[in-house]
């Protein structure tokens, strides 16, 4: 009884001590503590069918309340620092998973960054050709994946 009681007890006292000092959830910028004097605006994604908002999130920089903290609404906010290049960070994420002719609109009002994706169609390959003077096929590995 007492080992369990110990390691219950043990359990409670790692989440109480680390959960100021995590910040996020899922990896990168998104797990530093909320610095002082550095102001952030809630943000909000809106519009996509393919993508995930989580992945967008965590490209743009976004900070989120920590995974064990569910009783609480989730909240996205961004650094005010951050928001000039939201527009270029946009268009590299989409672009590198496809999405070129994706249209994407940002407004900035003085509480909130509203952001609007209309994704389109991913450009996929749909065909390699390869041809060489060496024997080469065996090296050569394609996976054909299913279209979106």
């Amino acid at each position: 009884m007492k080992n369990i009681l110990f390691m219950v007890s043990s359990a409670l006292a790692f989440l109480c001590l680390s959960s100021p000092l995590t910040y996020g959830g899922n990896g990168g910028a998104q797990n530093n503590p909320p610095s002082e004097g550095i102001r952030e605006r809630r943000i909000s994604i809106k519009g996509m069918r393919y993508l995930d908002t989580s992945e967008i999130y965590g490209a743009l920089g976004v900070k989120t309340a920590s995974w064990f903290e569910f009783w609480k609404k989730k909240k996205y906010g961004i650094a005010e620092a951050l928001i000039p290049s939201i527009g270029d960070t946009l268009r590299g994420f989409l672009d590198s998973k496809g999405y070129y002719d994706a249209v994407y609109s940002v407004k900035n009002t003085r509480d909130e960054i509203e952001i609007t994706i209309d994704e389109k169609t991913p450009v996929t390959v749909s065909d390699i050709n390869i041809s060489s003077d060496f024997p080469i096929k065996e090296y050569i590995v394609l996976i054909k994946r299913r279209s979106v």
